[in-house]
């Protein structure tokens, strides 16, 4: 009997020393596996984490005058499977202004879980079970440079433009606050979690004037319109450095000047005639045509009419088909390709904006009798406006090729200057002389030639017209772009102004449709006081 006593008690201590054993393992288990699994339940359900986003950026033109800001709102919500009489807070809403009765019953239905009642309203309400919470709108006080700029999501994020392209910049970061949480679910500081330290949004001041900007949006509109046009560009640049004054474009979706690419036509010529103008064997007075046609294969090139002999200065000023495939055929193939990929055609031109593409140059492989003849006046290949506007610049800059640059610095929360542009030097595409002679033909174009209707008395001006014929589909169609790119002064610019018009119903000739264009935008910006102090009159 003692014996079984003791068997028994025996029995229970082992019991409970291997109780105990589990008991401490699960401990240890629970302390050194998944402790930091039941931390961070514990912390949810004691803790509630307040995201507070900083300031946006603004954004200001070359004179810090405010393009874009942020203003301080608040947004209605609440979440109607929650709510204890949904009609009678709907009925609330509609007597506040908020909507129809009908309408808001039926989004409660729709959106059971969470409606937001209106977003970025100064009207408060204290309609039982809507909740009101700061918000923030970003706005454009000037209405100005939309494709340019960007737009912000409902969220305060940059989706296009500069907005999305500096998003990280303009929005700085968040900062997060953790605050303690009672069972009831009330908040209550609690120093101990800490603060994580926001980055504030910096500001950005732009290399555009305003005043140009509505120049060339409201003479593009008004040209548009008048011509029945598909749509159209004008850049407004200082050759010198690469720095953008203003930037327009309507008739597309994006910014087409640096996402769009098309055939470029006679605006081309400059590259062909930059390469002429390094041959020694040529000079103003090489005869280039004789006629107003030239067999390249089977196919025949024309002119638009018939003329006699042209010499060099005469096929530029008339911007003649024919003179320009003479003249490639001259210069030759290899040294044309060359220069093409010097202008940086074919290449992004490294403007602070999203999305812009390379255009395309066929490589010199594929290069036909044909296709060199095509493209010594503009056909063959593709580029985008902005790309075309800095081979003119690169002429106007003596030959030196800029990075055009549309941010001119950035500032942090205090105004201090964190970041100033440079104006950036790409390279050396012609020699100094080389682009004197071209500046000098390009003047011809606008005194005598293509390009008079862009004179401007007074005014010592250099350009070039262009007519290009889209391609579509596989073939050349009956639609055009009008174009004319120019400069002034013609030997020390400040200011050049390219236009260009999409598909002008009737009569589509650069020389009609664009340059008038070229010389009222022109006369706009000179005529406004203290734009600037940029041009010595002749």
């Amino acid at each position: 009997m003692n014996i079984m006593n003791t068997n028994r008690l025996l029995s229970a201590v082992i019991l409970l020393f291997l109780a105990q054993g589990i008991l401490f393992g699960r401990i240890l288990w629970l302390q050194t596996t998944r402790w930091r699994e039941y931390r961070k339940r514990t912390e949810r359900s004691a803790t509630s984490i307040i995201t507070l986003r900083p300031r946006r950026g603004r954004i200001y033109d070359r004179e810090q005058r405010l393009i874009a800001t942020t203003l301080r709102t608040h947004s209605l919500s609440t979440q109607p499977k929650e709510l204890k009489d949904p009609s009678q807070t709907a009925l609330a809403l509609a007597k506040n202004g908020f909507g129809s009765y009908t309408e808001i019953k039926r989004r409660f239905k729709r959106h059971p879980n969470f409606l937001w009642i209106k977003r970025h309203t100064t009207k408060r309400t204290d309609i039982n079970g809507i909740r009101i919470s700061e918000d923030a709108k970003r706005v454009y006080p000037l209405g100005i440079g939309y494709s340019l700029i960007g737009r912000t999501d409902p969220y305060g994020s940059g989706i296009s433009g500069l907005e999305h392209q500096f998003n990280e910049i303009l929005g700085g970061s968040p900062y997060r606050l953790t605050m303690g949480k009672t069972p009831a679910g009330r908040l209550y500081p609690y120093p101990p979690y800490g603060v994580k330290v926001p980055r504030y949004g910096s500001d950005i001041v732009l290399t555009i004037d305003v005043r140009v900007q509505s120049i060339i949006e409201e003479e593009l509109r008004k040209e548009i319109e008048r011509r029945y046009a598909q749509g159209g560009m004008v850049v407004v640049i200082n050759p010198q450095n690469g720095e953008i004054y203003g930037m327009a474009e309507f008739g597309g979706a994006g910014n087409r000047i640096i996402q769009g690419q098309y055939e470029p036509g006679s605006t081309f010529k400059i590259v062909t005639l930059l390469c002429a103008l390094e041959d020694t064997s040529l000079s103003y007075e090489t005869i280039v045509a004789d006629t107003s046609l030239v067999t390249v294969g089977n196919r025949v090139i024309e002119g638009l009419k018939p003329h006699g002999p042209l010499t060099l200065k005469e096929a530029v000023a008339r911007s003649s088909n024919v003179g320009f495939v003479n003249l490639a055929n001259i210069v030759g193939k290899e040294k044309l390709y060359k220069k093409i990929m010097l202008l940086g055609f074919g290449q992004k031109t490294g403007i602070e904006l999203p999305g812009e593409v390379d255009g395309f140059v066929p490589a010199l492989c594929e290069w036909t009798p044909l296709r060199f003849a095509t493209i010594s006046f503009g056909q063959g290949l593709s580029c985008t406006f902005l790309q075309l506007v800095m081979a003119y610049a690169c002429i106007a800059n003596r030959g030196v090729l800029m990075e055009p640059h549309i941010v001119k610095k950035i500032l942090n929360k205090n105004g201090n200057v964190i970041y100033q542009a440079a104006h950036q030097r790409v390279r050396m595409v012609v020699s100094d002389s080389i682009a004197g002679l071209a500046v000098e033909l390009l003047r011809e174009v606008v005194r005598e030639g293509t390009g008079i209707r862009a004179r401007i008395d007074g005014l010592d001006i250099a350009g070039k017209t262009g007519t290009a014929q889209k391609y579509k589909d596989g073939g050349y169609t009956d639609d055009y772009m009008s174009s004319f790119i120019g400069f002034f002064p013609a030997y020390d610019p400040s200011l050049l102004i390219g236009v260009l018009i999409d598909e002008p119903e009737g009569i589509s000739l650069g020389s009609i449709v664009a340059a008038p264009l070229f010389k009222r935008i022109a006369m706009r910006i000179l005529a406004r006081p203290n734009t600037y102090n940029l041009i010595s009159v002749r």
